[in-house]
């Protein structure tokens, strides 16, 4: 038979946290003023409801008969100390006192540090510091540290074993001063920071309050306590900042100086309500710059108290328990991402993890709330891969480098590729293989198997030496090349947990230098595998309209010297920013290109007259370092052209071997219709890979993208499906496709093995989303 547990403040926070630990574990009562929402919710699973207050002396009767603990939580927090006393101070003694009549083993009673305004001014606050009542001390405190002295009373005339706890700043689901009001302030637009926010505060999640309850009924060291409960110490700003990006809006300041001449002005007036708004001034005038510590050395030694929520995770559980119950909306955010530029999106919250324990805590919230959960990084491309309704996870601050051992390296997952190669470059060290550009974050770039051009070296995933990646479970895989998972779980498209490190092999940093020439298409195609075989690197543009093809060329060289040919651009060299990028001028220059458009699709002497003048013009040629030459699209975001607002872009792989045939076909196909595609062909080669779901699986093969003009190119997804489907490609998985699921499953060898992975990693689909399912569920079902 369960034994019986009860307890007072059943509404307040640190009550429903307790009520969540006690229920189904205990036979639980819980005192309520009156019947409510809250009150139905908690007699639905088995809680006994008693009503009442702590002033009803027959309903605390019937509170504590038969139970073995008592969990005191219930207390007034604001108003006057005429109000207070009664309930703070007289409830507990009264409290307390049936308790003991009736039998109750130990009485667990929840008190405050702000008991410590009576102690002298010290560096820490510890359990044993002398505590005494000050003329100005807050109601709250007051009756807080005279609730304390009747407990201790009451204990020693009745033998009631007890143990106080003082909590710090407690904060999460239903917490009034550091949750409900702040998000109310916030929301409305007002000040909720007094001073410059550098004011500390030593904060705790309410489950870890609710934790240390529990202890403290059972530990036989813990009567007679007192103990400290409390977690970590942040400033004012970093702690507010966290309901501000949940509300998207920023938690504003209130200068001292106001709050002073204030606090001045309230001695002169008198009223019998001014005193409590003269100590909540004063509140917040020590709060500015408060440096008060609170050490749980004692809790964690006699208790066992270690607590296991983090602001980052009790602020992520805060925002979603928010949201559940519509105190904070569905808020659209915007990402910034490399292009077309920021993208909105409604996830249920957003999150900025700096370390791993951050993903870890991410996927266990995620599971526990059966809501889903995907990584983002810079969002290159509009593929909806990363794309979630649950926890969005942005790595934009998760970007350090983190050990070196010779040629491996190991980083972040969301350090960008630019950043990786500044990084190398310092110590000497290169990717073997880049992609044009270098926008995208580390985990982004080698889930997709994003490539470079070169058919002597595969994609960056397979420059990868090893991982870290954090399961949907919570539970953190390290897996290296030694492994055979290892194959599947690089290029993964984020659906076996959220990359977490890569370690990366590298090679000595090296130069290059790149051309570009123009020849016929014909031309190229007789010479396709001499070109690529002779060049370390190579960059190819199909222009159907004059049937040429532009081709950067890029190899090595000893150094760096001033024999730099006129065709080519110097690696420092950058168009200077616009002058006007109002969002006006945007919009004008966005419809001056849609004209320009239409213009060139309805006629091919002008496509043809444009595609002339820009054909051997198209790459950016330089002498410099490796990472420099390669990423040749790079440029800034004021750069970006108004173009890639219009277009969407699709990538595939056709085995190399047939590369020639293909492209002859495309050719033939433009030739004989005479409808051009608005924008060239871009070429690129890379070599085969052991990365299960890699199109480059098993061969070598030529990359071909097109850049299409939604519903009016002269090419259509479709039919660039029905032209080259016969030669089994796969697509880039950083770009849309039109090949349904049927047909990517046959092009891939180890598919069903992948399925199956995927399934017992994450067999409740945490990161799926409405894109990725259709592909990687069996019964093509969603959650």
């Amino acid at each position: 038979m369960r034994e019986t547990v009860c307890l007072t403040g059943g509404s307040g926070g640190i009550g429903q946290a307790l009520l969540q630990r006690l229920v189904g574990l205990y036979e639980v009562k819980a005192l309520f003023r009156t019947a409510n929402e809250i009150s139905d919710k908690w007699i639905q699973p088995g809680c006994a409801a008693v009503w009442g207050d702590v002033a009803d002396e027959e309903a605390l009767s019937e509170l504590v008969t038969g139970a073995k603990f008592v969990f005191h939580c219930a207390a007034i927090t604001q108003g006057s100390y005429e109000e207070a006393y009664p309930v703070n101070v007289e409830g507990t003694r009264r409290l307390a006192r049936l308790a003991a009549t009736h039998g109750c083993r130990r009485f667990v009673h929840v008190s405050s540090v702000a008991v410590y305004s009576g102690a002298p001014n010290q560096p820490a606050y510890v359990e044993d510091a002398e505590l005494c009542e000050r003329d100005g001390m807050a109601a709250y405190s007051l009756t807080k540290l005279q609730s304390e002295q009747a407990l201790k009373e009451v204990a020693q005339e009745y033998g009631l074993e007890y143990t106080i706890l003082r909590p710090t700043c407690v904060y999460g689901p239903n917490i009034k001063a550091y949750t409900l009001i702040p998000i109310k302030l916030i929301g409305k637009g007002l000040p909720v920071i007094v001073g410059d926010g550098r004011g500390l505060l030593d904060v705790v999640y309410v489950d870890d309050v609710a934790r240390a309850l529990l202890l403290a009924a059972r530990s036989p060291q813990a009567n007679g306590e007192v103990f400290n409960i409390g977690h970590e110490t942040v400033t004012l700003n970093d702690f507010y900042a966290h309901y501000g990006r949940m509300l998207n809006r920023p938690a504003r300041h209130l200068p001292v100086s106001p709050v002073r001449a204030l606090l001045r002005l309230l001695r002169f007036i008198p009223g019998t309500a001014l005193p409590a708004l003269r100590q909540a001034a004063g509140f917040l005038i020590r709060m500015s710059d408060n440096a008060d510590r609170f050490p749980c050395t004692k809790a964690r030694t006699l208790l066992g108290y270690a607590p296991e929520v983090n602001l980052f995770a009790g602020m992520l559980k805060t925002e979603l328990w928010a949201k559940r119950e519509h105190l904070i909306p569905r808020t659209e955010y915007s990402v910034d991402a490399y292009s077309p530029g920021p993208i909105p999106f409604s996830p249920l919250a957003v999150v900025h993890p700096l370390a791993e324990d951050d993903l870890v805590q991410i996927t266990r919230i995620a599971l526990t709330d059966n809501i889903t959960a995907k990584a983002i990084g810079s969002l290159h491309s509009l593929c909806p891969i990363p794309e979630t309704e649950g926890i969005c996870v942005v790595l934009d601050r998760y970007d350090k480098l983190l050990k070196v051992e010779e040629s491996l390296v190991t980083v972040q997952a969301g350090m960008k590729l630019r950043t990786l190669n500044e990084t190398l470059a310092e110590l000497n060290l290169a990717l073997p293989i880049l992609g044009a550009i270098t926008a995208q974050t580390v985990s982004g770039a080698i889930s997709t198997a994003t490539h470079g051009g070169s058919i002597h070296f595969g994609s960056i995933s397979d420059c990868v030496e090893s991982l870290r990646i954090v399961r949907a479970d919570g539970s953190i895989l390290e897996i290296d090349r030694s492994q055979d998972l290892f194959q599947a779980v690089v290029v993964s498209l984020g659906l076996l947990g959220i990359i977490s490190t890569v370690t990366f092999r590298c090679v000595p940093s090296f130069l290059l230098r790149s051309r570009s020439s123009v020849s016929k298409a014909q031309q190229v195609l007789e010479e396709f595998d001499e070109i690529n075989r002779r060049n370390l690197y190579i960059d190819m543009l199909y222009f159907p309209v004059t049937d040429e093809m532009e081709i950067l060329a890029i190899n090595r060289i000893e150094s760096e010297d001033s024999d730099t040919p006129a065709n080519e651009q110097p690696a420092t060299s950058r168009r200077p920013p616009s002058l006007v990028n109002t969002k006006v001028a945007r919009r004008l220059r966005t419809l001056g290109l849609k004209a320009l458009v239409w213009l060139v699709l309805g006629n091919n002497s002008i496509h043809r007259w444009l595609t002339e003048c820009a054909a051997g013009r198209s790459y950016r040629t330089r002498t410099a370092r490796s990472d420099r030459v390669l990423a040749f699209g790079d440029v800034g975001t004021s750069d970006r052209s108004p173009l890639t607002l219009l277009l969407q872009g699709i990538e595939i792989a056709i085995p190399y071997e047939q590369a020639h045939k293909a492209i002859a076909l495309l050719r033939s196909h433009f030739l004989t219709t005479q409808k051009y595609p608005l924008l060239p062909i871009h070429i690129r080669c890379s070599s085969r890979s052991g990365l299960w779901l890699s199109p480059t699986y098993k061969r070598d093969v030529c990359w071909l993208e097109f850049w299409l003009y939604p519903r009016s190119d002269n090419l259509s997804k479709q039919q660039i499906h029905e032209l080259l489907e016969p030669f089994h490609y796969r697509f880039h998985w950083g770009k849309e496709t039109h090949a349904g699921r049927e047909y990517i499953n046959r092009q891939y060898e180890r598919w069903d093995d992948f399925l199956r992975l995927r399934e017992e990693w994450d067999p409740t689909g945490m990161f799926l989303n409405s894109y990725l399912e259709p592909f990687f569920c069996r019964n093509d079902t969603s959650r």
